[in-house]
């Protein structure tokens, strides 16, 4: 482990110059003291695996993320029995 936050989603970490393989991991969890707040989830967790030693001047690494697109009601649900289509997105973080 290189470094560790207690602030989910907002971290700068160096990664070593040196070629090797890194994984970056974000796991949140959200608390309320009203259960009805989070009712739609509580956690969620995110990883991504990254190489070092490419970049010849230090440069933030390039982290793509997922969207994935569900076409759900109000309470994170689909229709029963019916197919459900949906649709990927990718973006890079700047």
């Amino acid at each position: 482990m290189l470094a560790r936050n207690a602030a989910p989603g907002c971290a700068t970490f160096d990664l070593p110059r040196e070629k090797g393989w890194y994984r970056l991991t974000v796991d949140a969890t959200r608390t309320s003291p009203d259960p009805v707040t989070w009712m739609l989830g509580t956690r969620v967790t995110s990883e991504w695996r990254l190489r070092s030693g490419r970049e010849k001047s230090a440069a933030p690494a390039r982290l793509l993320d997922l969207d994935y697109q569900f076409p759900l009601s109000g309470e994170n649900a689909a229709d029963p029995g019916k197919p459900l289509d949906y649709t990927v997105g990718l973006t890079a973080q700047g």
